[in-house]
C-alpha cells in the first residue's frame, strides 16, 4: 500500500508539472479484492484515497475515482459505489469519473446517478461495452448526454475506445461527431 502510494503521489506531481488537473483512478487489477472482506476493503480504500486527496490538494489536482463494470473488477463496480465512496471519502479533490462503458455494464439508471451525483462528477469517459466505438454497440448514449445536461456538466468529458487499425481516422471523426450529438449541447 505506502509503495503504491508513493508512486501515485510520484503520478500527481508529473501531472502538476505538465499542468493537468485531474487523474483518474481505473487499474482494475490494483482494485481485486483477493477474497478480502469488502467493507474492510471500503475503510482500507477511504483512508488511502484521503491521504491521496489530501496531496493532491497541494498540487491542485482533482483525484477521481472511476467505477468499473463487475466483468473488469470486483472492488467499486457501479457507479453508485463511486459515488458513495467519494462520499465517504468527503474530500473535495477526491471525485467520481463517470464512465459510460460501467454504466452500460451495470444497466444504473443515467438519470438518477447523475442527478444523485452531481456534485462530486470530475469527468466522463464516453465508451461502448468492449472500449468499442461510441454507439457501435450501446444505442442509449443520448439518454447519458441528456441526464448530464439536465444536471449542467459542463466538465471534462473524453472519448476511450481501442484503436480501429481499419479506420483510424474515420473511427476518431465519427466517434467525435457522435459525442457531440449525444453529449454536447450545441
Amino acid at each position: 500500500r505506502d509503495e503504491t502510494i508513493k508512486y501515485i503521489f510520484q503520478l500527481i506531481d508529473i501531472c502538476s508539472y505538465l499542468e493537468g488537473k485531474q487523474l483518474i483512478f481505473g487499474s482494475p487489477k490494483n482494485r481485486t479484492l483477493h477474497g478480502n472482506n469488502y467493507e474492510k476493503c471500503k475503510v482500507q480504500a477511504a483512508n488511502d484515497f484521503y491521504e491521496i486527496s489530501e496531496y493532491s490538494q497541494k498540487k491542485n489536482i482533482y483525484f477521481c475515482i472511476e467505477p468499473l463494470g463487475p466483468e473488469d473488477t470486483d472492488f467499486i463496480s457501479s457507479v453508485n459505489e463511486g459515488g458513495e465512496l467519494v462520499t465517504r471519502v468527503n474530500h473535495p479533490n477526491f471525485k467520481l469519473h463517470l464512465d459510460t462503458k460501467a454504466i452500460f455494464s451495470t444497466r444504473e439508471n443515467p438519470e438518477k446517478i447523475t442527478k444523485r451525483y452531481k456534485d462530486i462528477i470530475q469527468h466522463v469517459h464516453v465508451g461502448d461495452l468492449k472500449l468499442a466505438e461510441p454507439g457501435k454497440i450501446n444505442k442509449s448514449h443520448d439518454k447519458i448526454g441528456l441526464a448530464l445536461r439536465k444536471i449542467n456538466y459542463a466538465k471534462y468529458i473524453s472519448i476511450e475506445m481501442k484503436k480501429n487499425d481499419n479506420d483510424v481516422e474515420g473511427s476518431i471523426v465519427r466517434s467525435i461527431n457522435y459525442v457531440k450529438k449525444n453529449y454536447l449541447d450545441i
